[in-house]
């Protein structure tokens, strides 16, 4: 397994051992989408090329860089230069943030790039801020001068690896030419439990505005139920009290921070992802691995798991009238709902971390051959 390394305890490992870096800006292992993924693939990446790990503790360890994304690429360019000049390397791979002078740097000397990019729409995630009356905050996105010297690391790498067909086009329409398509995995629960017998829908993640939660919560004041209850978890899920006034409608419940994912799924009847610029959505895997239905809107990639009417539906982004339709459909469809769970449980299997290692495989093969 690999490790996140101090530089000076990096260059103290013997050479051989160093073959292929993994670089992000997310923190690797924390408790969000980011850092499962990062886990898995730079877990992935060590167990079969021997890769030193590179993640943002590593990188900017004084959080020097804050929001900066530029100042975070010049962290580490320096750092990988000073790694290049004591070691050879292979291949390395990158997760999220712009690296775009450190991927310049690694092709120069000959390394092969693998890129992923769980990415959404940047014109659709401007036009969410201002639609909910917010300033866009990412001048590096929202530039264009500034957006293409941050895409640019994406566009040099030898192959993108995004984790759904919307991430794909996204990616391809910024003008990367070589891209593939590798899901997200999910880890299966101990134990699967049956449907409560309350009726409860669930969301569980970030709050930003690109998360659509908040068509979610009109649909939800829309529908005015009595005797059901929306959940709302995960990590910072508090700050939803100021839309849920503003937006919602009664009996919604803030689980907050949840020790285990289960510990919330076990609560649903059917989980809702209603995103309007999402690469994908790791939170529709996991619902669907505890034998949730799940109502995903277009906006996130992960919809491309979800076989409408059969697993769950597929909704427009941006549309509380067709969340509410669908949460309606399954309130009052108690057998049916019940049995697109079982429809998702094994649905889910098809998408094992351990099944999802392969492909990862495959393609670093590729790009070493």
């Amino acid at each position: 397994m690999g490790e996140r390394l101090g530089y000076e305890l990096l260059l103290s490992l013997p050479r051989a051992c160093m073959t292929t870096l993994y670089i992000t800006a997310d923190q690797v292992g924390i408790v969000s989408g980011g850092g499962i993924v990062t886990k898995r693939e730079s877990e992935f990446l060590s167990s079969s090329f021997g890769a030193k790990i590179l993640d943002r503790d590593v990188i900017d360890p004084t959080n020097r860089a804050s929001a900066d994304p530029f100042l975070f690429d010049a962290l580490a360019d320096a750092l990988v230069e000073k790694i290049l000049a004591e070691g050879s390397y292979e291949l390395a791979h990158f997760y999220a943030g712009s690296f775009s002078k450190t991927v310049q740097r690694l092709r120069a000397a000959g390394v092969k790039v693998v890129y992923t990019a769980a990415a959404h729409d940047r014109k659709t995630s401007i036009e969410e801020f201002g639609l909910l009356g917010y300033d866009y905050p990412y001048a590096h996105i929202k530039d264009d001068a500034l957006w293409e010297q941050y895409v640019d690391g994406y566009k040099q790498a030898d192959l993108v690896v995004c984790p759904s067909k919307l991430s794909a086009d996204v990616m391809m329409g910024y003008g990367c030419k070589n891209v593939v398509i590798i899901p997200h995995g999910v880890a299966y629960p101990a134990a699967v439990k049956a449907l409560p017998k309350s009726f409860r829908v669930g969301y569980f993640g970030q709050l930003g505005p690109d998360k659509g939660v908040v068509y979610l919560l009109r649909a939800w004041k829309r529908l005015n139920y009595p005797d059901a209850r929306l959940i709302i978890g995960g990590r910072g899920s508090e700050a939803a009290i100021h839309s849920i006034r503003r937006d919602g409608g009664g009996n919604v419940e803030i689980m907050g921070f949840v020790e285990s994912v289960s510990d919330f799924y076990d609560e649903c009847s059917v989980y809702v992802q209603p995103s309007s610029a999402e690469g994908f959505g790791i939170e529709i895997l996991e619902a669907m691995a505890h034998g949730r239905a799940v109502i995903a809107s277009v906006g996130a990639g992960g919809a491309d798991v979800v076989e409408d009417g059969v697993d769950g539906f597929v909704v427009p982004i941006r549309s509380p009238e067709a969340i509410a339709e669908k949460i309606e459909w399954c309130r009052t469809h108690t057998a049916e709902l019940a049995a697109m769970g079982e429809c998702a449980k094994r649905k889910a299997q098809n998408y094992s971390w351990e099944s999802i290692r392969d492909r990862y495989v495959s393609v670093w093969e590729a790009a070493l051959a």
